[in-house]
């Protein structure tokens, strides 16, 4: 390139000197006008860039918001740089082959099965262009499994009540007795007159073998004080469990304690029930 710019230049030089001596203007090659372009400009083929239509982003959110339901909830959204909220939504769940479309932002109920659950989602652009696929999986446990989970978290609170009973029988005014998988008993000032009393709280997780609206109604009588656990006539705090996974279920015993079996009171709070 360094002797075709130097002979480039020479050839300059003698067609200046011709044009003084009177010469006609003699037109530059174009293959010389094309070397003299690449000189000057350089080639900018690998500098230059088309613009690239960037994937669309997939959100999965899932929560438990009604832990009596046997359910969870997921929320499908999605966005892209150029189409915004503009975007198809694709997920499918425990092990369906086929991808279901949803619109932006649904959320999905689904009934929580024994053992891992999975949710998968992607999104797609106008242009077809595809997101990469995100997925949240769980594992609800079977009842042996929770309720050795539930049996670790009351040894290690020992110090916080006086004890605790497993399959404890609860015998109601009216209908058949039926059993509480935990009776934690411990203190509360504010009972009998402001001496203290024992004070009872049943902890249930319900199975995916057992019926859901039966132990409702169970938990109904447990909670308006129907039947022993209700002889001092306030109802009872309690407990239930459905299909959560141990970190959920660690979460909610730890604020089932704190706000419902620590504190004293005269009245059970809505809360608690």
């Amino acid at each position: 390139m360094g002797k075709t710019i130097d002979n480039l230049a020479e050839s300059g030089k003698r067609m200046a000197r011709g044009i003084g001596r009177g010469m006609k203007y003699v037109a530059v090659p174009v293959a010389v006008a094309a070397a003299l372009g690449l000189a000057a400009c350089g080639d900018d083929s690998h500098t230059r860039t088309d613009p690239k239509n960037e994937a669309p982003t997939a959100d999965l959110g899932r929560n438990f918001v009604n832990p009596m339901s046997r359910q969870v909830t997921y929320l499908l959204t999605g966005t892209d740089e150029e189409d915004g909220n503009n975007v198809t939504i694709l997920a499918k769940f425990n092990g369906e082959n086929s991808w279901t479309e949803y619109p932006n932002g649904q959320a999905v109920n689904k009934t929580i099965k024994e053992g891992t659950n999975t949710a998968y989602l992607k999104v797609k652009d106008s242009e077809g262009v595809e997101s990469k696929v995100v997925s949240k999986s769980f594992v609800s446990p079977t009842e042996a499994e929770a309720e050795a989970i539930i049996t670790s978290y009351l040894n290690e609170r020992l110090t916080d009540i006086v004890e605790y009973a497993a399959e404890d029988i609860f015998n109601p005014s009216f209908g058949n007795s039926f059993t509480i998988d935990f009776n934690v008993l411990h203190w509360d000032q504010t009972l009998s007159g402001g001496s203290g009393n024992s004070r009872e709280t049943p902890i249930e997780y319900v199975s995916k073998n057992e019926n859901l609206n039966q132990k409702l109604s169970e938990k109904d009588l447990v909670a308006n004080g129907d039947g022993d656990f209700g002889s001092e006539g306030i109802g009872f705090a309690n407990l239930y469990i459905v299909g959560l996974p141990k970190e959920e279920m660690t979460g909610r015993l730890d604020w089932f304690f704190e706000n419902c079996i620590l504190p004293d009171y005269t009245s059970v709070p809505d809360y608690c029930k």
